[in-house]
């Protein structure tokens, strides 16, 4: 069995994290923030006759890193103004969002459209191209560099068939 012991601005820790003795050896602690680092011991613990002995502690520091991308910006349109391309979407929930990266598709190939995050709702193409059509998608990147998945793309005619 095991226990786990978090300390707290360096104070020793009293009581375990784990509510009861922990049978496997992985346990997963809640409510951190990203970037502190903090402190553990693991403690191995055997009961005989009802008494708890708990061994020396390994200790072990740990940073969380966030890694959950945000959600994928919704509703992306994209509507053709003389010369260029306006497109708009709705933005997402997310507290920790940075802002949005735009990428154009055109003949196969994917195209990013804006060197860094925008936090604006919407981006005008200046240059569409000569296409009969383009396809356009929205992903939203988060303060940790993290990016959703592409948005549903939005359809785009340039030129009425010849």
């Amino acid at each position: 069995l095991y226990n786990v012991y978090r300390f707290d601005g360096g104070r020793y820790p009293l009581f375990p994290l784990n509510s009861k003795p922990l049978l496997v050896d992985t346990f997963t602690d809640q409510g951190l923030r990203n970037g502190t680092t903090y402190r553990y011991e693991v403690r191995a613990l055997r009961i005989e006759g009802g008494v708890r002995w708990e061994g020396e502690g390994a200790s072990v520091s740990a940073s969380p890193v966030d890694k959950t991308p945000p959600a994928p910006p919704r509703n992306v349109t994209a509507l053709r103004k003389d010369a260029v391309v306006l497109l708009e979407w709705t933005a997402g929930a997310d507290a920790d969002l940075l802002g949005y990266t735009v990428y154009r598709i055109e003949n196969g190939a994917t195209v990013r459209l804006n060197a860094n995050p925008i936090k604006e709702t919407s981006y005008t193409d200046p240059s569409p191209g000569e296409r009969r059509y383009v396809s356009y998608y929205v992903t939203a990147v988060d303060n940790s560099g993290n990016e959703s998945e592409p948005s549903r793309e939005a359809v785009v005619i340039l030129k009425e068939k010849e």
